[in-house]
């Protein structure tokens, strides 16, 4: 009978947990429950409580959710402030590139609600600083770091009285701009927030929430972005977790002390690696730009010689959540594996070693362990695998053709990528060609290139990969604001989150794969 009625506690405790995660769409479910006006492509809750939605948006269509979720997340702020007062609220914000003609309906009663305008509209639209000014007002602590100089505007607002007509929004407005530098690896790129208690569209109060997001607040003309922002984007709100929660809060604050000496903001992460800034759970782990320096040695030849010696790859398997899950699939055990990247940028340039690694890593999966390169460089030096040009790629075909080198069959990898920039000198494949010819050759077609194709505009961080350990299907979904290169892991202020999922229930990782297999599906020649 004890072990019925522990039986009937967890059945009770598990529907509770998927009530909190009601589907989106309409104002209500069928079960009565109050809905997110801005839905959600999917809602999980984990065994150890943490919630994770997902936003996803698709080039051209409107409205943009992952963008405006950062709004809405502000105007919950100030639902549970204003139902419990004497708490105190505290939303910590880091941005890379943000736009004062992005306007935003704000009203909560407004129909417009969830929408985007460059067009003002009094009352009822404000932008970005507009939004974190009237949290001051209210009474919430903001502490606010962004790339983007917004200084002119919040000094403007800084001694508006605030609602209760005693404080200043000086007093809760707190904002420091970056100013490591306008080069790539001196970018602070972080697109999330933090706020330690809200009120859902529920009425629910909900703590310790995080929301990451791929989407800068980028310009609008026309009510439209500029077509070189128009891209997929995507976002995720976690609740729920108070060490996920605590991690976030760490790293802004390094950040937020750092804003004028990255050197300093560098030292400090990874100082703060070594003694567990990274949250590491059973299900879900961060990753926080700079991981720890690693060197690898490399004798790269393309074109022009490169000296033999250690060259920085920041294969940091610990701190590196692309390099941990990807040397764990080269030595999972046999079976199907898969890799799927939605990725904004993946440099394979000579001088970035870890993006080489990548596709190496991947290259020797879809080959599998007995692959080895039997073919000259062009450049008459011995042969070598630290380039992948067409005349390399032309020699596995023909092997192919010719039935001596086949992919893995007993652990076949399937495939897919979407990129849109990768690098545009010292190239190991070559050229643009040979770097889409080079992915197409692994993923058997499966590759999408912006730069060459001209097909698809992808502003997602995303890496998915399936594989077999310990006997059990693993599936690990990696989002956030870093990108698939050296510098995005070496040197600049990145947020990632990666989920851990396994065979019996993977729903955040069928989120980002549907994505993916959508947008291949309408993107690629048919």
């Amino acid at each position: 009978m004890k072990k019925f009625g522990s039986l009937l506690l967890v059945m009770l405790i598990g529907s509770i947990l998927l009530c909190g995660c009601a589907s989106s769409g309409s104002e209500k479910s069928d079960n009565g429950a109050v809905q997110d006006r801005i839905p959600a492509v999917t809602c999980k809750t984990f065994p150890d409580r943490t919630t994770v939605k997902v936003y996803q948006r698709e080039v051209k269509e409107y409205p943009c959710q992952p963008l405006f979720k950062y709004v809405d997340v502000i105007n919950q702020a100030i639902n549970y402030k204003q139902s419990a007062p004497q708490k105190d609220v505290v939303l910590n914000f880091a941005m890379y590139n943000l736009s004062l003609t992005t306007l935003f309906y704000f009203d909560q009663n407004d129909e417009k609600y969830g929408e985007i305008t460059s067009t003002p509209v009094e009352g009822r639209t404000e932008n970005i600083v507009e939004s974190l000014v009237r949290l001051a007002k209210n009474n919430i602590t903001v502490n606010f770091v962004a790339h983007s100089d917004v200084s002119a505007e919040i000094n403007t607002h800084k001694d508006e009285l605030c609602n209760d007509g005693i404080g200043k929004v000086s007093d809760y407005l707190n904002y420091r701009y970056i100013t490591w530098g306008s080069k790539s690896e001196q970018q602070m790129h972080c697109k999330f927030l933090t706020v330690n208690k809200i009120k859902n569209d529920a009425g629910k109060t909900v703590s310790n929430v995080v929301y990451v997001a791929s989407s800068n607040i980028d310009g609008l003309e026309n009510d439209a972005f500029k077509p070189a922002q128009d891209r997929n984007q995507d976002g995720m709100l976690l609740t729920g977790n108070a060490g996920l929660y605590e991690a976030f809060n760490k790293y802004h604050a390094i950040i937020f002390a750092n804003n004028e000496n990255q050197a300093k903001f560098q030292e400090d992460v990874r100082a703060a690696h070594k003694e567990g800034l990274d949250y590491s759970g059973k299900y879900i782990r961060t990753q926080f730009s700079p991981v720890q320096s690693v060197e690898e040695y490399d004798s790269f030849y393309y074109n022009q010689t490169y000296a033999d010696g250690n060259k920085e790859t920041a294969w940091d398997t610990d701190n590196n959540m692309f390099a941990k899950y990807l040397d764990e699939m080269a030595a999972s055990d046999v079976g199907p594996r898969m890799f799927y990247a939605n990725m904004y940028h993946y440099k394979t340039a000579g001088n970035d070693l870890m993006g080489w690694k990548v596709f190496k890593t991947l290259k020797k999966l879809y080959f599998g362990p007995s692959y080895t390169p039997a073919y000259p460089n062009g450049n008459g030096l011995p042969d070598t695998d630290d380039h992948y040009d067409l005349e390399a790629q032309a020699a596995d075909q023909a092997a192919i053709t010719a039935g001596t080198l086949r992919p893995d069959a007993e652990s076949p990898l399937t495939m897919k990528w979407i990129v849109e920039t990768s690098t545009n000198a010292k190239h190991r494949f070559g050229s643009d060609a040979g770097f889409l010819s080079g992915l197409k050759m692994i993923s058997d077609g499966n590759a999408l290139y912006y730069k060459v194709d001209h097909k698809l505009r992808t502003h997602c961080k995303e890496m998915l990969m399936s594989y077999k350990l310990n006997g059990r299907q693993k599936y690990v979904t990696i989002c956030g604001s870093c990108n698939l290169k050296m510098d995005g892991c070496h040197d600049k202020g990145n947020a990632s989150v990666a989920f851990i999922e396994d065979e019996k229930n993977h729903q955040i990782f069928d989120a980002y794969k549907s994505f993916i297999d959508r947008l291949m599906d309408e993107y690629s020649e048919k």
